[in-house]
């Protein structure tokens, strides 16, 4: 990678930026996206988002999408559009500046950041293919596109895997920025 991007990089992720961007992350996760799953769900019968389980078949996810109703997939279409897509660039800006700061500020020079870089940048592309085939599901109810149905899960998994590994990875670091810090080495 060239120097002067990994120096942006570096710059960019702050500590200052890694905090503002780890609260917009709760502010839309604890704020925004539980008031529009109320507003949802207000619509139908009560049950759960698509994108807020881990695994379900095709015929759940059309069971789901029929107990909705009419307005609540037009809200859910809309909501998938706005606040999911805004909450699928917090936290890969989030995950991607947590796991920069802390590489660097451990010392942590056996990972590179372009290999860093592949996991939020990943993480991004999975779920706004997510977003996206649940979307094209809310548009074209009541036809049913089993595969897409269940890719939809199948993205899902992979989407949380990729964000556990985003997770593990910064503790490390962290961990290890500790163990400087206290003069001690793990082992």
């Amino acid at each position: 990678m060239n120097r002067n991007i990994a120096t942006r990089v570096k710059e960019t992720a702050s500590l200052k930026n890694t905090v503002l961007l780890g609260l917009l992350f709760l502010f839309v996760a604890f704020f925004i996206l539980p008031e529009a799953t109320k507003q949802i769900l207000q619509y139908g019968e009560e049950t759960n988002l698509i994108n807020g389980k881990f695994y379900f078949s095709s015929a759940q996810i059309y069971q789901m999408l029929s107990e909705y109703g009419d307005k609540g997939r037009s809200l859910y279409l809309i909501v998938e559009l706005t606040a999911d897509l805004f909450f699928s660039i917090v936290s890969a800006l989030f995950l991607g500046t947590l796991l920069i700061w802390s590489a660097f500020r451990s010392r942590n020079h056996r990972i590179k950041i372009k290999y860093l870089l592949c996991f939020p940048i990943l993480l991004l592309l999975i779920s706004m293919l997510e977003n996206g085939v649940i979307v094209w599901l809310l548009y074209h109810y009541p036809l049913q596109y089993t595969l897409l149905a269940f890719t939809t899960s199948f993205l899902a998994l992979f989407k949380w895997a990729l964000a556990l590994s985003c997770v593990v990875l910064a503790s490390w670091n962290l961990l290890l920025l500790l163990f400087q810090k206290s003069g001690t080495t793990p082992a």
